[in-house]
């Protein structure tokens, strides 16, 4: 028999990195599109469906964030894009399952009960 566990869920702010380089500038949910600037310093207008950099795909423009889905070695993530003040901000939200085994008759490491 095996059991999921949820490991973690996290967000946290990360940089411009994590999107290989292109920077949002300009979000419009009434047109669900946004502008971003590419690494190449080009201003490309953006919807879902659109791929940013080699692991990102846009998947919803709500209200004021962008989201993005992104395969990354640690499995998908969400990336909740914000444009404040004029400055991009990110949210990265991570699921990382694991699947245990559970043998009947052992021992389990883990607490509780």
């Amino acid at each position: 028999m095996a059991s999921l566990v949820l490991v973690l869920v996290i967000s946290a702010v990360v940089c411009a990195a994590d999107l290989d380089g292109y920077i949002f500038k300009k979000i419009s949910a009434d047109d669900q599109k946004a502008v971003v600037k590419t690494p190449q310093s080009e201003l490309a207008l953006v919807g879902v469906g659109d791929k940013i950099g080699e692991s990102a795909v846009i998947t919803q423009i709500i209200n004021d964030y962008v989201e993005l889905k992104q395969i990354t070695p640690q499995g998908p993530e969400t990336l909740m894009v914000f444009v404040v003040d004029g400055k991009q901000q990110i949210n990265r939200i991570s699921k990382n399952i694991k699947v245990r085994k559970v043998v009947p008759g052992v021992a389990s490491s883990s607490s509780g009960g």
